[in-house]
């Protein structure tokens, strides 16, 4: 299908999703109408209905997302250019949350999705102005073995006369997942998933564990606030989530770039610390209050670190750039399922206090097992290297020409 086919379908997706969200809008403004879209039972098969067509589209556009950012970057700038990506896609969070505050609290629920579905729309239809990332490749001759010379932006490599026939191969459906099976269980995939795992948590904990947290402190300190009210505190308090998601981002992606992957996972550890003693320190003090905000601050400052460290290493550490992000989306989906159906029995301080204690020692075993995985070496410390390829390439070329004659 493509990757820019793949960018407009999941769009759409997302956008149909959006969109249905306006029948149960209108009908809370219009509760004796009898038409059959504000049927309940309608109402409820579309909301469930869409919600599985907008889970097939996201895996389809963040697979194909994670393709392009990885076409369109390099080794060298791959930590900039997803944390480029991920500021841009995360400034919704700033974006949405306060149109949500401000909307919600002066206008019906039905403006507010008309403003989300015409964006929606409008960011799936965007998708076809992209342009096809272009890789410098030189082909510089055949080996003496038969073999070709080929340079891009990053390597050289030697390949074969087949493997460069084959270059893209078509592979079928099968084929596909068989090689997913197989890279999934591969020793450096195992080594990562726990990280997705962790990221599955993290993006649980911001709906089903801070939201929670701060309409149940609402209730115990402002008990005469009205529940618009506190769903738009609710809201003004995710707004640092997003402002922390797009910093974090480029400063996760200037370490990783700078001083290489294993200095970001040291980096992201300590990040994490911060933010979970401010998650500890608010549910001690268990108040809505400033620390509110900090809270999601830290939070959205290391869960952006941690899905650019992900994309980096699935865009760059493994031979194909799909297949570890279906992976990813897979992996991610199911977890992040299971972890929010686990939220929804939270209640208490003390429930918070041991699941917080709990994710945050899983949170550090993955990124302790990161330390161990095999990164390839920063560019700069193979560019010595692959000059010297390149140079006893081309003596094995001369060689070779003047063996012959």
């Amino acid at each position: 299908m493509g990757t820019k086919l793949s960018l407009v379908v999941g769009g759409v997706c997302y956008f149909f999703w959006v969109f249905c969200f306006l029948a149960p809008s209108f009908k809370s403004q219009f509760p004796d109408s009898d038409s059959f879209i504000f049927n309940r039972g309608f109402i409820t098969f579309l909301l469930f209905f869409t919600a599985t067509i907008n889970g097939f589209g996201a895996g389809i556009l963040w697979v194909a997302q994670g393709q392009y950012v990885s076409d369109c970057a390099s080794d060298k700038n791959k930590g900039f250019f997803f944390s480029y990506f991920w500021a841009w896609f995360m400034s919704s969070q700033i974006i949405g949350n306060l149109l949500a505050a401000l909307i919600l609290g002066n206008f019906e629920q039905s403006t507010f999705y008309i403003i989300v579905s015409v964006a929606a729309f409008l960011g799936a239809m965007i998708f076809l102005l992209l342009r096809r990332p272009k890789k410098l490749n030189l082909h510089l001759s055949q080996g003496p073995n038969g073999e070709e010379i080929k340079r891009d932006s990053d390597s050289i490599q030697l390949l074969s006369s087949d493997q460069v026939a084959n270059e893209k191969p078509q592979s079928s459906f099968l084929e596909d997942i068989r090689q997913t099976v197989k890279l999934m269980f591969s020793r450096k995939m195992v080594l990562v998933i726990p990280l997705i795992v962790w990221s599955a948590m993290s993006l649980a904990a911001q709906s089903g564990c801070f939201v929670v947290m701060m309409n149940t402190t609402m209730k115990e300190d402002y008990p005469l606030w009205s529940d618009s009210k506190k769903l738009e505190y609710s809201l003004f308090a995710m707004v640092p989530l997003g402002l922390g998601e797009v910093m974090g981002g480029f400063a996760h992606g200037f370490v990783a770039d700078r001083y290489g992957q294993r200095a970001g996972v040291l980096y992201l550890m300590a990040i994490t610390a911060v933010s979970f003693a401010i998650s500890f320190a608010y549910i001690g003090i268990w108040s809505f209050s400033v620390l509110t905000f900090f809270v999601t601050f830290a939070w959205g400052i290391q869960d952006s670190g941690l899905n650019n460290l992900l994309n980096c290493v699935l865009g760059f550490e493994f031979e194909s750039n799909i297949i570890p992000f279906s992976i990813l989306k897979f992996l991610q989906s199911l977890a992040n399922f299971i972890f929010l159906v686990i939220e929804s029995f939270l209640n208490e301080k003390i429930d918070f206090l041991i699941y917080f204690i709990a994710i945050g020692i899983f949170c550090y075993f993955s990124l302790t097992i990161m330390l161990f995985f095999p990164f390839k070496a920063k560019k700069e410390d193979n560019e010595k290297l692959q000059k010297e390829e390149e140079r006893e390439s081309l003596n094995d070329l001369k060689e070779s020409g003047l063996t012959q004659e």
